[in-house]
Formats: C-alpha cells, sequence, structure tokens
C-alpha cells in the first residue's frame, strides 16, 4: 500500500499547530511592561520573529546532515558539537526542560480558567491557590499518565482541542479591533520612549529600567517562547510528497503564525489595558447577558488552546524520555538494571510529581504580581509570576541549544549554501545577545536587591530579596545542567526490554 505523503499546506498547518498555545495569550503584557510601549513592543515582536524564521530558514539543511534527526534538536546537538555539550543539553531536556514545562502548562490552563470565571464572579477570589494548585496537579497526572497507556486517546484530545486554537486568536484580532474603532479604550497613551529613572526608585535597579531598547532585548525570551515547538516538525520532511519544498513550507508557516501573532499583539494593546486577555475583556464593560456569554466563550477558548498544548507536550515528554531509557541515556542511581517498562512510567511519573512538589513551593515564595485582579489571591499572584519567568528561560534556552547545533553545523559544513551560513549567523547573533543579557539582568538585580535590603530593612525579605535569590539559583541550575557534567559510560543506566 502506498503510504500517503504530506502536502506543502499540510506541514503549515503542523507549523501553526505546534506553536499556538500559551505564549501569545499571556506574555503580550510582559512585553508592554518591558519596553513601555506599542511602538517598541512591535519592534521587538519584528526582531524575534525575524531570528525565528532565519533558524527556519536553516533547519532543512541542518537536518539533513544530521545523522539523529529522530531526537529533534538533541540530535543536531550530538552530530556537530561536542559530547560534553550534548550530554548537557540532553539532561536539560530530560531533567528540566520538559518536567517544568509540565509543572507550569497547567497553571496556564487554570488562569484563562479563572479569567473565564471571573465574568460571572466579579472582584471574588474565583479559585484559592490551594484548588489552583490541586487542578494543575490533577492535570499533570492525568496528561502524562494517558500517553503511557494510550496514545489513541492522547490523539484524540489534540484533533478535539487543536481547532479551538483558531478561535480565540480570531477572537482577539477582530474584537480588539471593534473596541479600538468603537471606544479607543487600551494602550495608546503609554510613552514610546521613555528613559528616564524616576528620581525616587520604588524597587531595586535592573537593566529593563535603562531603556525601552533593553526591554526590547528582554522581550526576546517571550516571543521566542511563542514559537517553541516549531523545530519538531523537521522530522515530517520525509513524509512530504516533495520533501525539498520542507524548508519554504516551514518559513511560511511561521509567517502565517507571526501575522496572527502581530495582528492579535497590535489589536489587544490598542484594545485592552496593558495588553492583556482579561483587558480585553474588561474593555467592553457591559453587563447584558450576551456580552457576558461572548466574553465567556472568548476566555473559554484560550483554556481550551493551552489544553491542547499541555496534551502535546505531556505525550512528548512521556514518549521522549521513554525513547532515551531505551538509548540508555537517563541516568539512574542503581547498580541493577531496570527491564519492566511499568517501573519506568513509574519513574518517570515520580519525578514529574517531585518536580511539581518542588517548584509549586518555591512559586508560593516568588514575589507578587502586580496584578488590579482581584479574584486572584496572593500566592496565586506569587506563582503566576514565577510561572511566566521560568517559561521565558526555558524557551531561550532551547533556541540557545538550536544555537549551540547552528554553530556546530557551520563549523563542519564549511560548503553549505552561502544564504545558509548568513541566515545561521544572524540567528546565532539574536539568540547570543538575549542569553547574554538574560544572565546579566539576572545577577545585576540580585546585586541591587541586596543592596536595596540593607538601605530599606524594613522592607519585607520576601518582597525582592528572596525572589531574585531564587531567580539566580534557577538560572544556575540551568547553566549547572549545561555545562557541568561528567557522565561516563562507567555509569549506572537504564536498560530496558
Amino acid at each position: 500500500m502506498k503510504q500517503n505523503k504530506f502536502g506543502f499546506l499540510t506541514i503549515m498547518f503542523f507549523v501553526f499547530g505546534s506553536c499556538v498555545g500559551t505564549g501569545i495569550f499571556f506574555k503580550n503584557s510582559e512585553i508592554l511592561s518591558n519596553t513601555g510601549s506599542i511602538i517598541f513592543s512591535l519592534i521587538a515582536w519584528c526582531l524575534a520573529i525575524f531570528a525565528v524564521i532565519c533558524i527556519a530558514a536553516c533547519i532543512k539543511e541542518m537536518a539533513g546532515n544530521s545523522k539523529e534527526n529522530v531526537l529533534g534538536n538533541i540530535g543536531w546537538i550530538k552530530t556537530f558539537c561536542q559530547t560534553r555539550f550534548y550530554k548537557g543539553f540532553r539532561n536539560f531536556m530530560i531533567y528540566l526542560y520538559m518536567p517544568v514545562t509540565i509543572f507550569y502548562l497547567p497553571f496556564y490552563f487554570v488562569q484563562s480558567l479563572m479569567d473565564s470565571l471571573s465574568i460571572f464572579y466579579g472582584n471574588e477570589i474565583v479559585i484559592p491557590f490551594w484548588m489552583m494548585i490541586l487542578i494543575s496537579f490533577v492535570m499533570v497526572v492525568y496528561l502524562t499518565v494517558v500517553p503511557m497507556f494510550t496514545k489513541k486517546v492522547a490523539i484524540f484530545q489534540n484533533y478535539l482541542f487543536s481547532f479551538l486554537r483558531f478561535i480565540p486568536l480570531l477572537f482577539g484580532i477582530i474584537g480588539g479591533l471593534i473596541i479600538f474603532v468603537t471606544i479607543r479604550h487600551g494602550s495608546l497613551a503609554n510613552d514610546l520612549i521613555s528613559t528616564t529613572l524616576p528620581s525616587t526608585p520604588t524597587q531595586p535597579f535592573s537593566l529593563t529600567s535603562v531603556s525601552p531598547f533593553l526591554g526590547i532585548i528582554a522581550s526576546i525570551p517571550a516571543i521566542f517562547f511563542s514559537f517553541d515547538g516549531f523545530y519538531t516538525c523537521s522530522s515530517l520532511e520525509k513524509d512530504m510528497k516533495k520533501p525539498e519544498q520542507f524548508s519554504k513550507a516551514l518559513v511560511c508557516g511561521i509567517i502565517v503564525v507571526a501575522t496572527f501573532y502581530i495582528l492579535f499583539s497590535i489589536f489587544t494593546l490598542l484594545a485592552a489595558d496593558g495588553g492583556t486577555i482579561i483587558g480585553l475583556n474588561n474593555a467592553w464593560d457591559n453587563n447584558a447577558s450576551w456580552v457576558k456569554i461572548c466574553k465567556f466563550i472568548f476566555l473559554l477558548c484560550i483554556s481550551f488552546a493551552v489544553f491542547g498544548a499541555m496534551n502535546n507536550w505531556g505525550t512528548y515528554t512521556v514518549t521522549f524520555t521513554q525513547r532515551m531509557f531505551e538509548r540508555r541515556e537517563v541516568i539512574l542511581f542503581s547498580k541493577n538494571p531496570i527491564t519492566s517498562k511499568n517501573k519506568i512510567n513509574l519513574i518517570i511519573e515520580s519525578f514529574l510529581v517531585l518536580i511539581f512538589i518542588l517548584l509549586t513551593t518555591i512559586g508560593i515564595f516568588y514575589t507578587k504580581l502586580k496584578t488590579t485582579n482581584l479574584y486572584y489571591d496572593e500566592i496565586t499572584c506569587r506563582l503566576f509570576n514565577f510561572v511566566s519567568l521560568i517559561s521565558n528561560w526555558l524557551s531561550l534556552f532551547i533556541f540557545f541549544g538550536l544555537g549551540f547545533a547552528l554553530v556546530g553545523f557551520l563549523f563542519k559544513n564549511k560548503k553549505c549554501k552561502t544564504s545558509t551560513k548568513y541566515l545561521a549567523w544572524i540567528s546565532i547573533f539574536f539568540i547570543s545577545l538575549s542569553v547574554c543579557f538574560e544572565i546579566t539582568n539576572c545577577f545585576v538585580t540580585l546585586i541591587s536587591s541586596i543592596i536595596w535590603q540593607t538601605q530599606h530593612s524594613s522592607q519585607s525579605l520576601d518582597e525582592f530579596l528572596i525572589p531574585n535569590i531564587l531567580k539566580t539559583l534557577f538560572l544556575f541550575s540551568i547553566l549547572s545542567i549545561l555545562f557541568i557534567n561528567n557522565n561516563k559510560q562507567g555509569e549506572y543506566w537504564v536498560k530496558t526490554v
């Protein structure tokens, strides 16, 4: 029987489905806060999108020269970089990136659910923090246990919720346009350039407060997060009717996603307070039942979109980790090899639960999120702010891995196309700039918060100092996993039947 092949438009649809899910619905306010204006926010979007397009244009040639393309970006690092870098990024994927992604996505789901329910609750607390944590925990267990025993249910859920991703995007674009044209409600009054620091600062110094130009750099990780996952489509090239069109289809898919993102960003920034989804909801201040129902459906569809992303990542995490077990690349402190797949699944689930408990505990002590939403309690605000931080950093370091792979590819394939070389170096520049800025800013804010605490001894420790210490420790854990490893063949590995 002749195997069905994917067409050009199908690949574009896969790119759309792999990207759209959470980032665009939750990162606009953060980008606006960093840049201070709509214009600078759009500049940040354009620069980051340009970098993503450059990466996408290089993937076909890089993947075509990789011996481990089945592992995606980790396989590219293994092919083109030194072994210790491969082991570092492999460990980052297994022990940090995927478990932490599974941790924070349910909180985005609960956040969008709370936004939708707030239509009927007014200014009351919709879901207390302990219930939010419980719902998130149940979602983590459900979305990782299901693919361990049946992929069919996970695939069905993917088809069921994938198409719902289009609805909130279109609703945000059209609704934002209507609201702006009719009542001109939103963030239009923000200054275009604001480089003057306040004479009496109310918080420790940060590089983002120096200039909106640095705010543009600080916004790149949030935008990378919105595109995270597009590179997973690289394995589909061999299944295309015309594989030579894969690179073009991938770039076109990114451009389509970017077009939706920019339109959504523009109209939510123009029509909503702070560029937030809930700000768009508040802009249309009407208590009519049909208006409330429209708002509720819009915000509920966002929660469905997040659920679709959660389902995809739950399946991907379980499948990828099981594959790494089979390749004997998961380290355990046990002399006896584990041969039972049920035990392996139990180990995976136990580790995910442990990470969830650990990060939830850290998030509870993180800094309070500045918000006017009275239906969030204080601990919920802290958790949401922590989730926003780690989601940006994880995506940034995944793109950092792509940059590593591109550097190795360029050095090992000096006869590659000239256009590929230029695009690769442009990508590497933007990735490196963003990583260096985030690391520098992290240590600058830590030192600043220590000085601030000594000058304001009456200030609560959990206001600035403890959050910045936790943030620095999290960054240090990422860098340690990536670059400090001594994995040798003599270690104990898991072996499956």
